[in-house]
Parts: C-alpha cells; sequence; structure tokens
C-alpha cells in the first residue's frame, strides 16, 4: 500500500482535487494534522478518534470531498474500502480486536469518513451496535504507544 509520501505529487494534486474550503475535515485531512494524526495512506488520513471508549477506535478520512456516498465514483469508492480493510486487519492483529465495526458518516460533519471501532468481546456493549457509549479519553502516554502500534503494523501490511 502506498503512503502519500511516497506518490508522485502531481498524481497526488489529481487524485485530491475535489475539496471545501469550508470543510473542516478538508483542512486536516490535507494539510492541519493534529495530535490525533497517524499517517497519511494513498487515499486518506487516519486519526485517533478522541473518544477511546473503544480502545483503538479511529477515523479514516478520505482526501476528496463527497457529502455523500452517492457522489463517490465507484472505483474511489473500491479505493477506500481497501484503505479501511488494510486499516482494519492493522488493528485487530495489533490490538487483538474481536471484531471491527466500520460506520461511514457525514452527519455532523458533511464530509464522507468512516469510524474503525475495535470491539472486544468484554466490552460494555459486546453484541450491540457501538453506540451510545460512555465516552473515554486516554493519556498522552497513552494516545503516543497506541499511534506507534498502529504505524507499526501498517509498516508490515
Amino acid at each position: 500500500m502506498q503512503t502519500k509520501k511516497n506518490l508522485d505529487p502531481k498524481i497526488h494534486e489529481q487524485q485530491c482535487a475535489i475539496v471545501d474550503r469550508n470543510c473542516v475535515f478538508c483542512t486536516i485531512a490535507k494539510s492541519e494534522k493534529n495530535d490525533s494524526w497517524i499517517t497519511d495512506l494513498e487515499h486518506g488520513s487516519v486519526f485517533l478518534n478522541f473518544n477511546q471508549s473503544f480502545y483503538g477506535r479511529l477515523l479514516y478520512i478520505p482526501f476528496n470531498h463527497y457529502a455523500s456516498i452517492q457522489e463517490i465514483p465507484i472505483d474511489q469508492y473500491v479505493d477506500y474500502c481497501l484503505e479501511l480493510r488494510l486499516l482494519s486487519g492493522a488493528i485487530q492483529n495489533e490490538l487483538k480486536a474481536d471484531l471491527i465495526n466500520l460506520a461511514m458518516l457525514a452527519n455532523k460533519v458533511k464530509h464522507v469518513h468512516w469510524h474503525l471501532i475495535p470491539r472486544y468481546k468484554n466490552d460494555e456493549r459486546w453484541g450491540q451496535p457501538p453506540w451510545p457509549n460512555t465516552e473515554k479519553t486516554i493519556t498522552q502516554q497513552e494516545i503516543t504507544v497506541l499511534k506507534n502500534l498502529i504505524r507499526n503494523s501498517l509498516s508490515k501490511a
């Protein structure tokens, strides 16, 4: 799997030409990384979700701006699915999750993105949807450890 850093910059600009300058996710995914940023893949950025009620919960934010699934060209959607599969495997292998829930949303932020939610047989909502849940934050040290575990797992993929 290519990372953004390995791509020809002209090709990457063409692939990521659909941007809404008023969209916070377009800004975050393309340039303004924050402390939760893990890595850039070929088609999107990967972040730790601030709510770690399910340990290892990630956000996958595509570089291109689409407000709904119907706007995404099929070939682009397949590319996203391949990256989501890679991320799911990395989380499951590294964190020993029993299952990964994927949720595609564009409610609060009108930019299609995915939540990758590791599920564990001992979690309080096992066998049920992950919502509602009790919000949980982790320490900066735990964030660093988790980001490095996921980066390490992705580097082996």
